[in-house]
């Protein structure tokens, strides 16, 4: 008992100290962690009202941690977010949405097979309800290619070299999507670590309960990688015969264990569906441009900062890439992060990409600003910003915020991983 109360001492100390220390800044009470608790390897801890799932072991092992640790939210997900939301509403049948389900397990690789047979036989629920649950977004994105609605949202920005205070490489990220995904954060929001036993690397990323694959991630050798969709540039084309792309991007940061990794291992897939995507390590960033067909890197042309929202900027591919509001106001969200970043006389710290990440999308009068967030939903637009979130890659640090249910938390993944 004396061992296990110094070491959760020990535990509540160090954060409070990294969080003095850190680059950039976060407040002590968001980062003490509480134990919730228990499942063999596996624990449930709050941050600050979030959700924190840090699991251990082979994937199958992971897996069955997961479903008895949160379970029932994971039922609660599937009911608000699959039978509430388009079932009982008629936009999909039950026996559509299962068939769906069906063909994302059949492309699923082993590990993320395991999990979703140890989630499924630890909860109790039916493996179809789980695979589901876990792909929410991808659902998300089927409902608006069968009945419309825009499909472009989420904005960032890595900087490094001389904007930084250390140059090391800061990268800041808004996750926009429908506001019913930020009515569920506020029960279902999860930033989940797995620890794998077999070798491969371990990651950590966020997303709801029975979240497997990420848009948001840090693998334990410092390469950080957030997603956006690219449907406006490349098409929302979904491959049922292919393996959805999120999880195509967890397997890799589950293997690589740098950037030239990285890239070999992109350059060798091929995606379901377009997206644009980050990848940033300790001294840089570059986005992947992803169609169905080819993937074009995107570098920073010798300038340490870049930007994207959801249309292709390499010239390379020929696409006619349009001025705002086209996109979601693609071009204009990606020029105000670069003029924030800019236009700052001292370097840029983590405190500083939370500012930026703090300036409106919309002004009160409902005009576009000079931001890029939706904190406060305009009533015109049903897009808000459900998550948000800073890395600094090189010291595995991640700052985590979920607008109207917490403020910035800090997590320090060198102690989560290890």
């Amino acid at each position: 008992m004396r061992k296990l109360f110094l070491g959760t001492l020990f535990l509540a100390l160090a954060t409070m100290v990294l969080c003095v220390a850190s680059n950039g800044y976060c407040k002590t009470d968001t980062a003490t962690p509480k134990l919730i608790k228990k499942s063999d390897k596996g624990k449930l801890y709050a941050l600050n009202g979030v959700k924190m799932l840090v699991l251990s072991g082979t994937f199958n092992e992971m897996g069955r941690q997961y479903g008895a640790l949160l379970g029932s939210e994971i039922s609660g997900l599937y009911e608000t977010a699959i039978e509430k939301s388009f079932i009982k509403n008629g936009l999909f049948s039950q026996e559509e949405l299962y068939g769906f389900a069906a063909s994302i397990f059949k492309t699923l690789p082993m590990r993320q097979k395991e999990l979703i047979r140890g989630i499924s036989s630890a909860s109790g629920l039916k493996q179809e309800k789980v695979i589901l649950a876990a792909n929410i977004v991808t659902v998300q994105i089927l409902a608006r290619k069968k009945f419309g609605g825009n499909t472009n949202a989420c904005t960032s920005l890595a900087v490094w070299g001389k904007y930084t205070d250390d140059e090391k490489t800061l990268t800041a990220r808004n996750y926009d999507f429908p506001h019913i995904f930020r009515e569920m954060a506020k029960e279902y929001a999860v930033i989940i670590v797995f620890k794998p036993s077999d070798g491969s690397n371990a990651v950590a990323g966020i997303g709801f309960a029975g979240t497997i694959s990420f848009i948001d991630a840090l693998n334990d050798k410092g390469i950080y990688i957030e997603a956006n969709n690219a449907a406006d540039s490349a098409g929302l084309v979904m491959f049922n015969a292919r393996t959805e792309a999120t999880t195509q991007v967890v397997n890799i940061l589950f293997d690589a264990t740098d950037s030239e990794e990285f890239n070999s291992l992109m350059n060798s897939t091929r995606f379901s569906y377009s997206a644009i995507l980050m990848a940033a390590d300790s001294s840089t960033a570059r986005y992947y441009e992803i169609a169905s067909w080819d993937i074009h890197k995107r570098d920073s042309a010798g300038v340490p900062i870049i930007a994207a929202g959801n249309q292709f900027n390499d010239p390379a591919w020929g696409i006619l890439s349009l001025p705002s509001p086209a996109a979601w106001y693609s071009s204009l969200r990606e020029s105000n992060l670069i003029n924030l970043a800019k236009n700052r006389h001292a370097a840029v710290d983590a405190k500083h990409m939370m500012s930026i990440l703090d300036a409106p999308f919309y002004n009160e009068d409902g005009t576009v600003g000079k931001g890029v967030s939706v904190l406060k939903k305009n009533p015109k637009d049903d897009e808000v910003t459900v998550w948000q979130v800073v890395t600094h890659p090189a010291s595995l640090e991640m700052w985590v915020r979920f607008p109207m249910l917490s403020d910035w938390i800090f997590i320090d993944l060198k102690k989560w991983f290890h």
